[in-house]
């Protein structure tokens, strides 16, 4: 937990071993410290219980600390020690309630009082330090300490991975070879493969294979890696010096010495009457995903709405759907509104040759006309293309911002296809290992 309870001598006197060595013969007055290394205020109640060798309550209190971020908070108590010898060890148990935010919840260590100046905390707490601050204001107060390693316990990783589609998925990969400390951040697995119940035939070395066949395949390989995966949404990204510090929407902070983000594209919206309102009630961007809704149910007919005057499409789809006797293409068609009552009944567009309103009865609507980059969480530290795209490095795939790097489809490559991603996720964890390995921290 980033927070460090100790307890300590008073705010002038400073730490002083001589008076933790045991509790015998007279009151000891002492402050019970709690160091903030949130990024708010900090309400903590911390329970004390003086216990003898035997583990039986001698004494025990209360007392409530409200502490401001990276601040130290000092609050009073008085042991009131039975006079026995100074050879008889006691125990203080510190119980700690953070009871600002339920999210951090209760957790215990014990310090424990020995003779011989012998002062020993029992049990892990993480000092969640970015800045040094929070050691800055230990040291002010006397407190000497030793910095160690992170262990798997601190949210400090050498690498963050945000997304887990093609790229994503493959920096995860490499990093795990690399035996980066690394941490993935992604709401799901596949990306825009995950979602459509197509053939994927020109990947190498697998021949001909669904989407949701080949998101398996690489969720399996990325999971034998020793890599942390955190299912949830980044909000804010933030550099600091040499450190980022990456927020999910569960307000979990993460530290790291470099950042991939791979989280592709998001569908672009129609924006029109009745999108929205009936979305998961007959309209969708998700085949895959949405289909179940339709099921039981066979399309007599099927209209592709193009907006300009010939299909986009790739050669081979388009002459598949030429050659269905259900599918209609209409081009120069400009959607105007999604009508229904419950579900989706009906589409109104325009042709825009003539100026005509039409009216086509339809049970469903799939929106496929493109994708568009979600950098909200890092615009402030990439610069963009006219289409919002972050602009990179060619051959590093690294933003303006040292040690942040964008792979696949969320760069302003012109190409987005998967084989180019996973090329991509390979590439920028290269990097980012290079960049973590010199680096002076």
């Amino acid at each position: 937990k980033p927070v460090l309870v100790y307890v300590g001598g008073s705010e002038k006197e400073g730490f002083n071993n001589k008076d933790h060595a045991y509790f015998a013969g007279e009151g000891i007055k002492k402050q019970i410290v709690v160091v903030n290394d949130l990024r708010k205020e900090l309400t903590a109640e911390v329970d004390w219980q003086l216990l003898d060798i035997s583990g039986n309550a001698i004494q025990n209190g209360s007392v409530q600390s409200k502490v401001a971020p990276g601040k130290v908070g000092f609050s009073p108590i008085e042991i009131k020690a039975p006079a026995v010898s100074a050879k008889t060890e006691y125990k203080l148990v510190l119980t700690v309630k953070e009871i600002s935010d339920k999210d951090l919840g209760k957790w215990n260590f014990e310090l424990e009082v020995f003779p011989k100046n012998k002062f020993v905390l029992k049990g892990k707490v993480a000092l969640f330090d970015i800045n040094g601050e929070t050691a800055k204001a230990l040291e002010s107060i006397g407190v000497s300490f030793e910095k160690i390693n992170p262990d798997s316990d601190l949210k400090t990783y050498d690498l963050i991975i945000i997304g887990a589609g093609p790229a994503g998925m493959t920096a995860g990969i490499y990093a795990g070879r690399l035996n980066l400390k690394t941490l993935l951040i992604a709401k799901n697995f596949g990306g825009q493969m995950a979602k459509k119940a197509v053939m994927i035939e020109n990947y190498p070395g697998v021949g001909a294979i669904y989407g949701t066949e080949l998101v398996s395949l690489m969720e399996k390989q990325l999971k034998s890696r020793k890599i942390k995966i955190e299912t949830d949404e980044v909000l804010k990204i933030k550099k600091q010096g040499e450190i980022f510090s990456t927020e999910i929407k569960n307000k979990n902070v993460f530290n790291s010495k470099a950042i991939i983000v791979a989280t592709g594209l998001v569908s672009r919206l129609l924006n029109v009457p009745g999108e929205k309102e009936f979305l998961g009630r007959g309209v969708s961007y998700c085949s895959l995903c949405d289909g179940p809704v339709f099921q039981g149910k066979i399309a007599k007919k099927i209209y592709i709405l193009e907006y300009g005057q010939k299909s986009k499409a790739f050669g081979a789809n388009l002459e598949i759907a030429k050659k269905a006797e259900n599918i209609e293409i209409i081009t120069n068609a400009e959607v105007k509104e999604i009508k229904g009552k419950k579900f989706v009944d009906s589409l109104i567009y325009e042709d825009k040759k003539n100026k005509e309103i039409k009216n086509l009865a339809v049970e469903g609507v799939f929106v496929e006309i493109g994708y568009q980059p979600e950098t909200s969480f890092i615009e402030d530290m990439v610069d963009l293309n006219d289409k919002g795209a972050a602009l990179v490095d060619f051959e590093s795939c690294q933003t303006k911002t040292a040690g942040l790097f964008v792979a696949g489809d969320l760069n302003a490559g012109k190409f987005k296809q998967i084989v180019i991603a996973c090329g991509e996720g390979a590439k920028t964890t290269l990097y980012a290992f290079e960049y973590i390995q010199h680096l002076k921290i």
